[in-house]
Order: structure tokens, then sequence, then C-alpha cells
């Protein structure tokens, strides 16, 4: 047993097999090191250390023992060589002939050990080489890894789109899109009804609607998302609304707008409805390129005409699925939130529609399919942008870096040195 005591001398008893170790006091709490059984002679009886008189020892041939052994000379004091060990010229010349390795009858079972370090040599025995008829084909390294390719919807295809929406996550966004659609109707009621203060919850709500697909081209453009954005996942109402809500504004006045104001001063007529059918035409074809602009040039300065051109002609024959998605699913959207707003209001008014519980559930499944459409519009100029952003003909979008260290530096040409004037004294 080894026996001590604590700080607060408290005598403690710990196994031999508890040397080294720690223990807890028992009533103190404090932490205590048990000594080693080699300490504890040096201890005393209250656990502290024995401090004795320091102890010199006389050694006379210390000093001799210490400079043999360190010192740079080869011989010590009385001449005599302090290194004895043989070297290879004393093995040389004691003439001893080396028994060569490769006669296994003369070697015999004598070892052979190396003159330098001392460790027993062993022979090496070699396999003799066999000879081939003939060799086969040379075996070619194969790929162990198969190496990532890019999908279609990757490289801009919009067919597999219409697939992924149908992704949970995906189909939670637009039932959410789908409930909001419900909520607008019944705020719209109360505004119907006369209450036009109600006339803000509306005018939100489409606020909402038109920057949630807005935020659909920025989110799988330029920050390449591969699935609907959550609705207010920013938590900002700036990035999550108004701004994809001025891009969209934008771009509708962009495609529609100056063909509406051009017809609108043509008198009423046969060829003022000829006109409006050719500026809708060339609006739906300008429009997704607009949109496109808007939503991820990150300036409106890219709006000009020939920049939304120019993209068009970049994007080449996958920007006719776009213009055809995005003529159908607003053309179903409107149909649907028509037929939905007759039904309600046919509720309200007796012998508005004939067939109000038709037309109202007509108008829901126009609603769902518009709105299914019209993300698989929005989602494909984000792939349109992920194909071709690099030869998208904008500006302020990527720093250039060009070296002009080849061109030779300005100087301002020198001027020819005045005449000293002459001053004659007074």
């Amino acid at each position: 047993m080894i026996e001590f005591k604590c700080h607060c001398s408290q005598p403690i008893q710990t196994p031999d097999d508890e040397a080294g170790g720690m223990i807890q006091c028992p009533r103190c709490g404090r932490l205590n090191d048990v000594p080693t059984l080699s300490d504890l002679r040096n201890l005393d009886a209250d656990g502290s250390f024995k401090l004795t008189d320091l102890e010199i020892v006389d050694e006379p041939t210390r000093l001799r023992h210490i400079t043999q052994a360190f010192t740079r000379s080869r011989v010590d004091d009385s001449g005599d060589e302090i290194d004895l060990r043989s070297t290879p010229e004393d093995v040389a010349r004691a003439g001893i002939d080396e028994i060569p390795l490769a006669d296994e009858s003369a070697v015999g079972d004598t070892p052979k050990y190396d003159p330098l370090t001392g460790e027993l040599v062993v022979p090496l025995m070699v396999k003799k080489e066999t000879k081939f008829g003939g060799t086969g084909p040379i075996p070619m390294a194969t790929a162990v890894l198969g190496y990532r390719v890019a999908t279609p919807h990757e490289r801009g295809g919009i067919g597999w789109i219409g697939l992924k929406l149908f992704q949970p996550q995906n189909i939670t966004v637009m039932f959410f899109v789908f409930i909001t659609h419900v909520f607008l109707q019944i705020a719209i009621i109360p505004v119907a009804a006369g209450l036009f203060f109600f006339a803000i919850i509306p005018l939100a709500l489409v606020l909402g609607l038109a920057g949630h697909y807005g935020r659909i081209v920025e989110a799988t453009g330029p920050l390449e998302q591969d699935d609907l954005p959550i609705p207010f996942g920013s938590m900002s109402f700036v990035d999550d609304f108004w701004n994809p809500f001025v891009a969209t504004a934008l771009a509708l006045m962009f495609s529609f707008l100056p063909w509406y104001l051009m017809y609108s001063f043509v008198p009423p007529g046969e060829t003022r409805w000829i006109g409006h059918g050719i500026g809708v035409l060339i609006g739906a074809l300008l429009f997704p390129a607009a949109f496109l602009t808007a939503a991820t040039a990150g300036t409106f300065a890219n709006m000009r005409p020939d920049r939304v051109l120019s993209v068009i002609k970049i994007c080449g024959q996958r920007y006719i699925g776009a213009v055809l998605l995005f003529i159908l699913g607003p053309t179903i959207y409107c149909s649907g939130v028509t037929g939905v707003l007759m039904g309600t209001y046919a509720l309200f008014i007796k012998g508005l529609l004939k067939y109000p519980g038709l037309v109202g559930g007509l108008g829901v499944f126009c609603l769902v399919f518009g709105i299914y459409l019209t993300h698989w519009a929005c989602w494909s100029l984000g792939m349109l942008y992920r194909a071709h952003n690099q030869q998208f003909p904008w500006i302020l979008q990527r720093h250039e870096y060009r070296n002009r260290t080849h061109q030779p530096p300005r100087r301002a040409a020198r001027r020819p040195a005045a005449a000293p004037t002459v001053r004659s004294k007074p």
C-alpha cells in the first residue's frame, strides 16, 4: 500500500498498482498525484519532499574519460590510439582471402558478415528467366471512374423540366401558388362589393405572384438551382418580391406597350384590331428574351432593343420552345383566373351564368394547368441562361483583363525652351 497525506493533512492509502495516477481527497475534494514507488523514500510523513545537502562525489578519472570520449585527437595522452576498431586496410594487410559467395560449396555453413556494419550477409536466390513462346495482346488501362456528363437539363433542354416539376418539392411550391390564387379570389369579393380600401390586399397578392415568377428565372439561371425557389425563401421583400416584380413589369412594358400605344391612335375599326393582334404576336415573340434580360442581366442598360434581339439569335431553336410555353401558359392561366372569378361571382349574382359549376370547374382546371405551364416556361428561361450566358452581349457582367504593357507610354510633347529675356538696368 502507498500511504501519503493530502494538503489538508488527510491520510490517503492507495494500492501499489495506482502509483503515478491521481486520486481525489475524501475531505477537501482536491486531486492529488499518487507518488510512485521510487518517490516514497524522498517524501516526508506530511507529503513534502525531503531536501538533503548536496553531496559532491570526487571522481579523479572523470576528466580523463570525458577527454578520451569527446576529444578530436585520435590518440590519448600516452600516445596510444583511442579508436581500436579494425579498418578495411587492416583486414587487407592481414592477408585473409575473401570467400566468394557464388561458390556455395566453398562457402558451406561459414557465415559472412559485412566489414563495416557487421550485419550477416545472406545470399539472394535469383530466379532463372523462362522463355515465352509468344506475347499476347498488350493489356490497356480502362477507366475505373465514370465521369459525370451534362444532362439535357443542364445543356438547356426544356423537355426534362416538365418531368422535374412533378417532384414533391416543386409540387408543393405550385400548390402554394394555387392557394395564393384562392386568397386572391376571396380578396377581390369585398373590392367588387364597393369596399375599395380592401384593394391593398389583392394588389399585394398580385405583386407576390409576379415576383415569384421572376424569382424562378433568377434562381434556375444565375443561382443554378435545380428546383423551384421557395416563396419568400430569402426573407427579403426587395429580393423576393420587389426586384422580380420590377423585372416582370419592365419586360411586359418592353414587349407590349409600344404596339399598344402605336395602334391606340388608329381610328376604331377592323384595322385597329388587326394591328393590336399583330402587336400582341410580336410582343409574345419578344417577351421571353426581354424577361430573361430584365431578370438576370443585372442592369436595365441591357434592355436595349439590339441586345434583346441578340439574345433571341444566340438562343437559337431552343428559344422557340420557350415562346410556345409563354404563349400557352399565360393564355390558359388567364382563362382559368377568369373562369374561377366568373364562377365565384355567379354565387352572388343570380342569372349571371347558366352553368356556374361547370364554368368554375373548368376555370380551376385551367388555373392549375396554367400554373404548371407558366412555371415550366420560367424555368426554361433559366436553362437558356445557363446554356448561353457567356455569349449574351450584356454589359457589366464580368471583368475582362486587358494587358496594356505592349503599348508605348504616352508622353507629353516637348515644348521648345523660351528665349531668355534681357532686361536693361535703369
